[in-house]
């Protein structure tokens, strides 16, 4: 009889962990592992200009990316504290979401750093939402897709009818004040 009560209880005991782990949500999850934030590289662009002989170009558009990354990168250091947060080049993109991330997750000094495969991790970009093409800071799940409602997963970069831009900090800090 006491094992009888015994195996209910954990049998119960471990019903009510499993029903506590599948009802964390992403911000939670998101708190307690990691933001990779994905920079661009504009390497296809940068490429064809070289290929034809346009180096000079190739070079101005590789530099101000540069310093569009270095922008993304401080804005994130000043503004976000919600979970740790590493960056990676677009150009590795596959490897992030196969979770080869040795070699390519940098932290805000641009030094590679060693971060188990094991973190929750969602992605975040400066680009544009699927289908609609709303420009701004969007959100990934650990497979490469958009997430959706009810996680927030876009911060509009214009606002007040299209009229205002925010910075890249304001839409840091809106996301991270969202989660």
């Amino acid at each position: 009889m006491k094992k009888l009560k015994f195996v209910l209880i954990s049998g119960l005991a471990l019903l009510f962990i499993s029903a506590e782990a599948l009802a964390q949500t992403p911000q939670d999850s998101l708190k307690d592992g990691v933001l990779l934030v994905r920079l661009a590289t504009q390497s296809r662009k940068i490429s064809a200009l070289e290929s034809s002989g346009q180096s000079e170009e190739a070079l101005a558009v590789a530099n101000q990316q540069k310093i569009e990354n270095d922008l993304i990168i401080y804005a994130f250091t000043q503004t976000y504290t919600y979970s740790k947060v590493y960056f990676f080049y677009g150009t590795d993109g596959q490897k992030v979401l196969e979770k080869e991330w040795e070699g390519v997750l940098m932290n805000a000094q641009k030094e590679l750093v060693d971060v188990s495969n094991d973190e929750y991790f969602l992605i975040a970009a400066f680009s544009e939402t699927d289908g609609s093409k709303i420009d701004g800071l969007i959100i990934y799940d650990s497979s490469g897709h958009q997430m959706k409602k009810p996680f927030p997963y876009v911060t509009r970069e214009k606002h007040l009818f299209n009229f205002l831009k925010r910075s890249h900090g304001d839409m840091i800090k809106l996301f991270q004040e969202s989660l």
